[in-house]
C-alpha cells in the first residue's frame, strides 16, 4: 500500500478557506499534508481522523529559503503550546493541523487577518496576474486593431481561433485578479465592521478546465475544418517553451533550497540561469517553432503550386480556354488553396499563347468565400479603401488608384467594382456574391460575353 500520494493543487494561496476544507476531507479520508509543490501536494497515509487545519501567511518569508526563518520558528513554537502541529509549507504559506476542533484559533483578530493575507497575496499573486491579464489583454487589442486595418489576412491565418484563445486567457487572469480584489474590499469592511474573516471561495481549478476545455475544443474544430494543425502545434509548441522555463525555475530554487543554499545565493542562481533560459526559448526556441511550421505546411504558405493542365481544368471554375476560342498553347497553370475556419481561399492562375495569333492570355483571380457572415462587409469596406487587393498587380503608387462602381447586375453580383488608374479604369475587377468575394483580374478587356461567362459561373 503507498505510504505517499500527490494531489492537484488546485486553490489559490489566498484561498485559506477551501484549503482548510480540503485538507480535512483528506485528513478524514486517511491523508495527511506532508509537502506542498507548485502544481502538486504530497500527502502521506495517516489514520482517517477528523482534524481541524489552519493557514497562516508570514509576509517576510521566502520561497528561496531552505527552511523555516527564526521567526517561523518561534510561531511554530507558539502553535504547539497552544495545540497545533506544524503540517507543511510553501514560501508564505504555513498549514498546521490540531486534533482539538476547539483549539484556540491562531489569528483572532479579523481585520490582522485579512492585512496579513493581502500583504502576501498583492506581491506574488495579485500584481504577476494583473500584469498577464493587462499583457494579453494588449496582445488581444492588437489583434483587434490588425483585423480593422486588413480583416482578409487576419482570416487567412484562422485569426478568429487565436482571437478566441486570447480572450480566454485574458479574461481568466483578469477574473482572477478581479475576484481577489473584491474579496478584499468585501473582507476589509467587514472585517472592521463585523469583526469577522470574510470565508475566501476561489473556483480557479473550475476556470483552469473550463478554459482549457475551451481552448481545446477551438483547436480541434478549426483543424477539423481546415485540416490545418499549424495553430495547434504553435500552441503545443509554446506549452512546451513555457514548462521548460518554469521547470528551470522552479527546479533550481528546489535543488538549491535541499542543498540548503542561503536565500541570497539560490535567488541570484535562480534568476540568473532562468534568465538565460528565458532568452533562449524566446529567440532559438520560436525560431525552431516557426522553421518546424513553415516547413511542414509550405503548402499553407500560398507557394505557387504549378500543375498539369488537367488538373488545373478539374479544379477551377473558370480558365482561359471559357474566353478565348482557338488553339491554346497554355504555358503556366498555377492554382493556390488555403483555407481556415473563417475564409476559404482559391487561386487561380494561367498563362496561354494563341497559335494562331500568338496573343498572350494571363487570367488571375481569387476567391473568397466569408464563413463568417458579418464580416463581409467589413472585408469589402477596407479593400475597397486601401486598394489591398490589387496591390500586389498594380505597378503603380495607390495613391493614383481609385475604384468605380459598375452595373452590379450585368455580373449577376451584389456589387461590382472596377479598379481606376488616375481615373481610367483597368482590368481589375472586385465581384461580390453574397458571401463569397472574388478578384478577377483578365490582362484583356472583357468582352459583353466574356461578363456574362463570368457571371454564370460566380453568379
Amino acid at each position: 500500500m503507498r505510504e505517499y500520494r500527490k494531489f492537484l493543487a488546485r486553490f489559490a494561496l489566498y484561498d485559506k478557506t477551501g484549503i482548510c476544507k480540503y485538507l480535512e476531507n483528506k485528513a478524514a479520508k486517511g491523508w495527511m499534508l506532508d509537502e506542498m509543490g507548485v502544481l502538486f501536494w504530497r500527502f502521506r497515509r495517516i489514520e482517517p481522523q477528523k482534524l481541524k487545519f489552519s493557514v497562516v501567511y508570514f509576509k517576510n518569508a521566502s520561497e528561496y529559503d531552505p527552511k523555516l526563518t527564526e521567526s517561523q520558528l518561534r510561531f511554530q513554537e507558539y502553535c504547539e503550546y497552544t495545540g497545533w502541529e506544524f503540517a507543511a509549507s510553501r514560501a508564505q504559506t504555513l498549514v498546521y493541523y490540531s486534533e482539538n476542533e476547539e483549539a484556540i484559533p491562531l489569528e483572532t483578530d479579523a481585520v490582522v487577518e485579512v492585512k496579513s493575507v493581502h500583504s502576501v497575496m498583492w506581491r506574488i499573486w495579485l500584481l504577476p496576474y494583473l500584469w498577464l491579464s493587462c499583457s494579453n489583454g494588449f496582445r488581444l487589442f492588437e489583434l483587434l486593431k490588425d483585423f480593422a486595418y486588413d480583416p482578409i489576412t487576419c482570416l487567412q491565418i484562422d485569426y478568429v481561433s487565436l482571437l478566441i484563445i486570447q480572450f480566454l486567457v485574458t479574461a481568466f487572469f483578469l477574473t482572477e485578479a478581479f475576484e481577489y480584489l473584491v474579496w478584499y474590499i468585501r473582507a476589509t469592511r467587514i472585517a472592521k465592521n463585523n469583526g469577522r474573516f470574510l470565508s475566501t471561495k476561489n473556483f480557479s481549478n473550475v476556470k483552469y478546465i473550463v478554459n482549457t476545455l475551451i481552448i481545446l475544443a477551438t483547436l480541434f474544430v478549426s483543424a477539423l475544418v481546415t485540416g490545418d494543425f499549424s495553430v495547434a502545434f504553435e500552441l503545443v509548441g509554446i506549452i512546451v517553451l513555457v514548462a521548460v522555463m518554469l521547470a528551470t525555475y522552479f527546479g533550481t530554487t528546489f535543488v538549491l533550497k535541499k542543498l540548503n543554499a542561503p536565500r541570497a545565493l539560490n535567488r541570484i542562481i535562480t534568476l540568473t540561469l532562468s534568465a538565460v533560459v528565458i532568452y533562449v526559448c524566446l529567440t532559438d526556441g520560436t525560431r525552431i517553432i516557426t522553421e518546424k511550421l513553415s516547413v511542414n505546411n509550405s503548402g499553407l504558405q500560398f507557394e505557387e503550386q504549378i500543375i498539369t493542365e488537367e488538373e488545373f481544368s478539374s479544379t477551377v471554375p473558370l480558365e482561359i480556354a471559357d474566353f478565348i476560342t482557338g488553339e491554346l498553347d497554355i504555358k503556366t497553370s498555377v492554382i493556390q488553396e488555403r483555407k481556415s475556419a473563417s475564409v476559404a481561399e482559391l487561386r487561380a492562375q494561367q498563362i496561354a499563347v494563341d497559335e494562331l495569333s500568338d496573343e498572350e492570355y494571363l487570367l488571375t483571380y481569387t476567391v473568397f468565400d466569408i464563413k463568417i457572415p458579418f464580416v463581409r462587409d467589413l472585408c469589402v469596406d477596407k479593400w475597397l479603401g486601401n486598394h489591398n487587393v490589387f496591390k500586389n498587380y498594380l505597378h503603380v503608387p495607390l495613391s493614383r488608384t481609385s475604384h468605380r462602381e459598375l452595373a452590379a447586375k450585368v455580373w449577376s453580383a451584389d456589387e461590382a467594382y472596377v479598379v481606376c488608374v488616375d481615373g481610367k479604369a483597368v482590368n481589375k475587377y472586385l465581384l461580390c456574391y453574397g458571401n463569397k468575394i472574388v478578384e478577377f483580374i483578365p490582362s484583356w478587356t472583357l468582352t459583353a460575353e466574356q461578363v456574362k461567362v463570368v457571371a454564370e459561373t460566380f453568379g
